[in-house]
């Protein structure tokens, strides 16, 4: 059974700034990871329970997260309002905006200011899985009107190495294969303000238990630079009851 995030304090979060999802009978705020290291990384305990989570490191942002294995449910991931021209050339297409239009993203390469974001598959045994897992790009839940999101990676000559990309569509080519034992970086593309609510799935075979598959929603937010409400929410992060499934050491 996956832990949630309690309720408690959600008023005070949102007075911080930070973002409150309303559920049937009771509402939970979400903490916004707004900078260092983490993965959605995949875990796998018993059969059926393929697990899709945020695994944070010693220095990810609010400190009430880091070293530690969070829902995607109570994660908003923060995108920062600096945005970049979109390149020229038609390599870049894929992004879905024309060249020179805006273009916000986490970068496949750590920037202390913003998450330095990963796909990893490290908690799993590699002699329990036949092969490597696919990364499915099964479908954008919500984002703003006219807006496309990417993720891709930058060879060394500087050109990008497609992986998931909703400009044409989504298709059979909005998946690729990630070993299990590692994990990689990526640049993570959006080409409008505002919230973007997409739902990944993880497809491996076990060895003894078959096909799993383990499927959700994250949440991206295209937001202005934060200002001291930032900090001060970072400073009482204490004060967010954040339920944990569990507490790990990792950078």
């Amino acid at each position: 059974m996956k832990l949630r995030m309690a309720p408690a304090g959600a008023a005070l979060l949102l007075g911080l700034g930070l973002f409150a999802f309303a559920g049937s009978q009771n509402a939970s705020a979400a903490t916004t990871y707004t900078a260092g290291h983490a993965d959605i990384g995949v875990a796998y305990e018993e059969p059926g329970d393929l697990w899709l989570h945020y695994h944070f490191g010693s220095n990810a942002q609010p400190p009430s997260i880091a070293s530690s294995e969070v829902e995607p449910a109570e994660i908003v991931t923060q995108v920062i309002d600096d945005p970049v021209p979109r390149p020229a050339g038609t390599q870049w297409n894929f992004l879905g905006t024309p060249a020179g239009e805006p273009l916000w993203y986490l970068p496949q390469g750590e920037d202390p200011a913003k998450p330095f974001l990963g796909l990893a598959t490290e908690e799993l045994e590699s002699s329990d899985w036949v092969g490597s897992l696919q990364w499915i790009l099964k479908s954008v839940v919500s984002s703003p009107a006219d807006s496309n999101f990417s993720l891709w990676q930058t060879n060394f000559f500087g050109s990008p190495v497609v992986l998931w990309d909703t400009a044409d569509g989504l298709g059979v080519d909005d998946q690729f294969s990630l070993p299990t034992g590692t994990h990689s970086h990526y640049n993570w593309g959006f080409t409008k303000q505002g919230v973007y609510k997409l739902e990944f799935e993880v497809r491996g075979t076990h060895v003894a238990d078959g096909l799993q598959i383990a499927t959700d929603v994250f949440t991206f937010n295209v937001v202005p630079e934060p200002g001291t409400w930032v900090m001060a929410a970072m400073a009482l992060s204490g004060l967010a009851c954040v339920t944990l499934r569990r507490r790990i050491t990792r950078r």
